[in-house]
């Protein structure tokens, strides 16, 4: 996201990626990390409260996540909610 002036001196946000785009990288991110911690998505879903099929999802980029979701899954990965935005390692 990149915020521009207009000749008008109005700020306009662009947005340089897609919201779908993001929802994948972030659950890329979510399983690399899971993985990384030595857990089962049986394992990470049962942590978090939250259905395995429901984390199939978030991992597969087919789930837009509450920040509630967000905060939890960073929380149990024991990182911040905005590492969970980098590119998955």
């Amino acid at each position: 996201m990149v915020l521009t002036r207009e000749a008008s001196g109005h700020a306009r946000v662009v947005n340089d990626a897609s919201p779908d785009k993001t929802i994948a990288q972030v659950g890329r991110r979510i399983a690399a990390l899971r993985r990384l911690r030595g857990l089962t998505q049986e394992q990470l879903a049962s942590h978090a409260g939250v259905s395995v099929k429901y984390l199939q999802r978030v991992e597969g980029g087919r789930e837009n996540l509450t920040i509630r979701s967000l905060a939890r899954l960073s929380s149990l990965l024991n990182v911040e909610v905005r590492d969970l935005f980098e590119a998955p390692e």
